[in-house]
């Protein structure tokens, strides 16, 4: 008997073929791979074309004049402010790296299934339209927003990385509540947006360059998968560290690049099937598409997430959702 349904009349098993209900997800020793759906296809088209100034020219501010426009004597007798009074600059976070911080992008093992979208930048307060390419300031920070998470079923990722020239230059936390996500791709995806500040002088340079936003699949694994859309950034500006001239540069606060240490490990369980056929499902609800099957007895798994009814659970072959009062738990 097939089961994990709450009502007493089987449910018919879904003509759906099973790689239209996306795939399955597979965990590089024990970590997953994942699916994508239809409106995931479509082409990336590009965003913004963005440019950095091959230099950054700050003006002084002009020296005291006297009134019939000769130099005044007495610019240089006014008593000079405290050093503890001077102003600095404020102090901004961002999370992007420090120049020439980043780290290699041939050290994630990146895969090729699009997982998320890659939304919007803005600049200055003001979203940046695809048919302009403004110039960037030393102290410019652009916002990059979207949402990541594994569409199939509903896996969710704890980062998004950003990535030009081949080197990761900033990372942000995937945590942010998108009910349009869950309604329109995922049930499980309510907490799938991410939003990352990153600073001007943090975007490496090279030929062809451009912005992209990779999702962090759960785990140790250090698999990436990229999300749709990226944003040009033209090549060849130059953009130095700092400057000795005034104004200064905000005082920016970089980010830790991520490392394997920031990535929890995911649990490994045996599960144990108590039904004859166990279905799993695509959500967390008997009402989902079914996404495979596991027979009785013990399997052993990771687990990729968890509700109070259901449980998320990948095995080397087939991952889904099953009912928790047909398993029993037990650690590996």
């Amino acid at each position: 008997m097939v089961t994990d349904q709450n009502d007493p009349i089987p449910r018919r098993r879904s003509k759906t073929p099973l790689f239209a209900t996306l795939g399955l997800i597979l965990v590089v020793g024990s970590v997953v791979g994942w699916g994508v759906a239809k409106f995931m296809t479509l082409p990336e088209e590009p965003g913004a074309s963005l440019e950095l100034p091959r230099d950054a020219k700050l003006h002084p501010a002009n020296e005291d004049k006297a009134n019939d426009g000769t130099k005044s004597s007495l610019k240089n007798t006014a008593p000079t402010a405290p050093q503890s009074e001077i102003k600095k600059p404020q102090k901004v976070s961002v999370d992007s790296y420090e120049p020439r911080a980043g780290n290699e992008l041939s050290n994630w093992k990146a895969g090729k299934q699009l997982s998320g979208y890659f939304d919007s930048v803005v600049l200055g307060g003001a979203v940046l339209a695809k048919n302009v390419s403004p110039k960037l300031a030393e102290s410019d920070i652009l916002i990059l927003s979207g949402w990541a998470g594994d569409v199939s079923v509903g896996v969710r990722y704890p980062y998004v990385i950003a990535s030009a020239c081949g080197v990761v230059f900033g990372h942000s936390t995937v945590s942010g509540t998108r009910a349009d996500v869950a309604k329109a791709v995922h049930p499980n995806l309510t907490q799938s947006g991410w939003r990352m500040r990153v600073a001007a002088t943090s975007i490496p340079d090279c030929e062809n360059r451009a912005i992209r936003i990779w999702g962090v699949a759960p785990g140790k694994s250090r698999l990436i998968l990229p999300l749709n859309g990226l944003f040009s950034v033209k090549s060849g500006s130059v953009v130095p560290l700092q400057t000795s001239k005034k104004p200064v540069l905000p005082n920016l606060q970089y980010a830790e690049p991520l490392s394997s240490d920031n990535l929890a490990a995911l649990t490994s369980l045996i599960v144990t099937v108590r039904a004859n056929t166990l279905n799993m499902r695509r959500c967390g609800d008997a009402k989902c598409a079914i996404t495979g099957k596991i027979r009785k007895g013990d399997w052993p798994v990771v687990k990729m997430d968890e509700s109070a009814d259901w449980l998320l659970i990948a095995a080397p072959d087939r991952a889904g959702w099953v009912a928790r009062r047909f398993v029993q738990i037990g650690d590996q």
